[in-house]
């Protein structure tokens, strides 16, 4: 049954009694170790920014072991050289492209003529 009633699924009695037991409980137990909690709270709130501190010296020390590393610098030199060289490539295509079209036309809009309606 609901709403205060007895419930054989708990123990016979009622859920509200059981809710303001547990809450009782949970109170009980703050009051008792709430010094306890607040410290270890604090505690892992230090501890966090600490090993965030060392966590970001060693990602960095790591960052430049990597970048001064002579094999990583000349796969990454390859590679800039033959970007540039297809950038280089795509540039003198397009300025051919750019001789051979025709000149634009004027974008002066005094030069335009007015369309007949």
């Amino acid at each position: 049954m609901v709403g205060g009633m007895r419930n054989a699924e708990f123990n016979s009695e009622p859920r509200s009694e059981q809710l303001q037991d547990l809450w009782a409980l949970g109170v009980t137990f703050i009051e008792h170790n709430g010094y306890y909690i607040l410290l270890a709270c604090l505690l892992l709130h230090l501890a966090r920014s600490k090993y965030r501190v060392y966590a970001a010296r060693k990602e960095f020390a790591q960052s430049w072991a990597d970048a001064r590393d002579p094999e990583r610098v000349a796969v990454l030199q390859r590679e800039t050289s033959r970007v540039r060289a297809e950038q280089q490539q795509r540039l003198l295509e397009s300025s051919r492209k750019a001789r051979k079209a025709p000149p634009p036309l004027s974008t002066n809009i005094y030069d335009m003529k007015p369309k007949a309606i």
